[in-house]
C-alpha cells in the first residue's frame, strides 16, 4: 500500500491513540474520515466532527496503513478500511502471543523439537 493508493474524498478510518494492543471497539476506537488532500509525501484526512486535517505518512511500504506526523505522543494510524483495521489488530494480537510463547523461559520446556523445527520451516519460507 503506498500514498498513491488514497483518493480525494474517499472514506477512510483512523484509529485511535493507544488502540492499537488486543482488541478495538469500532464505534469508539474508529473515526470515519475523508480524505482532504493528498500529496507526495502526506495524506490529508478530516472527520465530520473536527475543524481541522489530520495529516499522515508512509513510514513503510510493507505497511497497510498511514502513520500520522506528530512529534509527541501516540501517534494515529489512518486506514483504507475498517476491515484493514481489524485486519492490523489480529495481527498485532497474534504476533504478540507468539512473542510471549517463545520469550519466556517457563515455556522452554512446552515446544517438541519438530514442532520447533516447523515454526522455524514457516517462519523462513
Amino acid at each position: 500500500m503506498t500514498i498513491k493508493d488514497y483518493k480525494v474524498g474517499q472514506e477512510v478510518f483512523i484509529m485511535l491513540s493507544g488502540r492499537q494492543g488486543w482488541q478495538i471497539d469500532e464505534e469508539k476506537d474508529l473515526i470515519k474520515c475523508v480524505v482532504e488532500k493528498v500529496g507526495s509525501k502526506y495524506v490529508y484526512a478530516k472527520a465530520n466532527n473536527r475543524c481541522y486535517s489530520e495529516k499522515f505518512f508512509q513510514q513503510d511500504e510493507k505497511d497497510d496503513f498511514l502513520m500520522e506526523y506528530n512529534d509527541y505522543g501516540d501517534r494515529k494510524l489512518l486506514f483504507l478500511t475498517k476491515e484493514a483495521a481489524f485486519d492490523y489488530v489480529e495481527r498485532r494480537r497474534i504476533f504478540d502471543g507468539l512473542r510471549c510463547a517463545f520469550y519466556h523461559s517457563i515455556n522452554y520446556g512446552r515446544f517438541t523439537l519438530e514442532q520447533l523445527r516447523e515454526v522455524q520451516k514457516i517462519l523462513n519460507t
